[in-house]
């Protein structure tokens, strides 16, 4: 969620001479909702069998060089425009290398791709705010 008050103060840093309002009335002609699905769509979740390559490296290398993959859990992966960016053997956030469901990994990978492509629209839009109050 975008803060108003800190967009504001931001915005009076860079001497923009503007009011919460003004900031209210630029916000109100973003759609934030639309903008985060605009985001998603650079991002793609896949459930890793254990036995196709990733990046053009064999499986049996992957896991013979990893020790955090639990043999009966999941590993999701996240692309960003087609680039895998995140390899996740279990819970993030979590100690331990408790293993994941497959539907537990889907939920998981969802709502990282959420949190960063609302982050994505969220900072894009602030520019775009900025932009609008500071000209």
């Amino acid at each position: 969620m975008i803060n108003k008050i800190a967009l504001l103060e931001r915005a009076r840093e860079l001497r923009a001479n503007k009011t919460l309002a003004d900031v209210e009335a630029a916000l109100g002609k973003r759609d934030v909702a639309a903008r985060k699905e605009q985001k998603k769509a650079r991002y793609r979740v896949e459930i890793w069998n254990k036995r196709s390559p990733i990046n053009g490296v064999p499986a049996e290398k992957i896991l013979a060089s990893r020790t955090d993959i639990p043999e009966n859990g999941e590993v999701y992966l996240i692309y960003i425009d087609g680039n895998l960016t995140y390899f996740q053997p279990h819970p993030p956030g979590e100690g331990g290398l408790r293993p994941m469901t497959r539907k537990e990994a889907l939920q998981i990978a969802s709502a990282h791709v959420d949190k960063m492509a609302e982050a994505e629209a969220e900072a894009e839009i602030i520019n775009e705010v900025l932009e609008e109050l500071l000209a």
